[in-house]
């Protein structure tokens, strides 16, 4: 942490603080804590390298928690890698990663369902996952009556709803989302998208995804990281500061905050 001097070469650091003025330091641990509390993640100069190829360049970044963050960038920039870097299965980086949470739900780009059993069954080897637990969440995502039915005789977008479902009943804060509804076709995505708004509610979760799609990006994200092409930095961030609950496509809001992103891809 930079240190800093007043006129009277006083040292402005917290630690100097807290050996000099110990009343300070149970205030000052608590302002801490809650600093920590509010972040679910925090990325301290990640850069990654793979086959002599630098793919992360000194990426630094703070991830809010509750919130929805979205990363947008050029193919094969590191997005993945750095999804695998927050899960700790990549583990060969340079930086910091400050975790505030313990485990990881992911929702992948297919469904990775068991399709030779039943949504029950699948939903059933998570670890804590009663039967009450798993028929609420397949109620909130409209597909109650499917808990029998065996995967494979599913839709496409039946078992992406199981597949959210299996994430969402994992027992952590943190869900990575990685271009989960690419394949889905225009209505149902948003209908999938409300469902997701809705969960992250109620769960309290907090949402990091890796999509392509703007329109998606405007309607779920509450702030957007644009990448670079590689080596990747982090080109821009956008706050988009209005209420998930008003937005819809044709709003003059989310015209304004598309326009920005273009103009950050395109510049």
């Amino acid at each position: 942490m930079a240190q800093y001097r007043n006129r009277y070469n006083f040292r402005m650091d917290p630690d100097n603080i807290c050996s000099q003025f110990p009343h300070f330091k149970n205030n000052f641990n608590i302002f801490k804590k809650q600093i920590q509390e509010v972040l679910m993640i925090e990325l301290k100069d990640l850069s990654l390298t793979f086959h002599g190829e630098k793919i992360l360049d000194k990426i630094t970044y703070k991830f809010k928690k509750n919130k929805v963050t979205a990363i947008l960038g050029p193919s094969g920039g590191g997005k993945t890698s750095l999804f695998n870097i927050i899960a700790g299965i990549e583990i060969n980086h340079s930086g910091e990663v400050i975790k505030n949470f313990e485990n990881v739900g992911y929702i992948f780009q297919e469904d990775r369902l068991l399709p030779w059993e039943s949504v029950k069954e699948n939903l059933n080897i998570i670890p804590g996952a009663t039967e009450e637990k798993i028929l609420y969440i397949l109620e909130l995502l409209h597909i109650p009556h499917k808990a029998d039915h065996l995967v494979k005789n599913l839709s496409g977008g039946e078992k992406q709803r199981v597949a959210i479902a299996r994430a969402f009943l994992y027992d952590t804060e943190l869900i990575l989302m990685d271009e989960s509804l690419k394949s889905l076709d225009f209505s149902l995505k948003i209908k999938l998208i409300d469902l997701i708004i809705s969960l992250l509610e109620k769960y309290s979760k907090t949402l990091i995804m890796i999509s392509h799609d703007i329109d998606e990006i405007l309607l779920m994200a509450d702030e957007v990281i644009i990448f670079s092409k590689k080596p990747t930095v982090i080109e821009e961030v956008l706050t988009i500061d209005f209420p998930k609950s008003e937005r819809t496509l044709s709003s003059k809001e989310l015209k304004i905050y598309k326009n920005k992103i273009y103009d950050a891809i395109l510049k």
